[in-house]
């Protein structure tokens, strides 16, 4: 059984600061676009998850080798050079009756559209 304990951990402050020490203007407003997006899928606040990644919503995971630990169900990260994306798919794994869900949730309209 793993006894470590996980480096990315919820920090309980929100992503405001975050957003704030991002210096590229359109960077920023593509964050807080997509934090907007990320709370309305969720219907959860912004919550750092250590420095870098700002998440919504929490579940538990374990292994079968026993570790085991939280993460966001929903996040991203502003990298260097790209924007990480973290818990696309995994929405059945997190809230009751997921996989029946799955359909039903493929039916729904998009959360944002944006014309190109």
């Amino acid at each position: 059984m793993a006894t470590s304990k996980n480096k990315t951990v919820q920090t309980g402050t929100g992503a405001d600061a975050y957003f704030a020490a991002i210096t590229d203007p359109a960077r920023r407003a593509d964050c807080e676009k997509l934090s907007a997006m990320m709370s309305k899928a969720t219907g959860e606040p912004a919550k750092m998850w250590g420095p870098g990644i700002v998440g919504f919503g929490s579940y538990h995971y374990k292994y079968e080798s026993g570790r085991e630990g939280d993460m966001c169900k929903l996040g991203f990260a502003s990298r260097k050079d790209a924007m990480a994306l973290y818990g696309l798919g995994i929405e059945s794994q997190c809230r009751p009756g997921g996989q029946a869900r799955e359909a039903q949730d493929r039916q729904r309209e998009p959360l944002h559209q944006e014309a190109r």
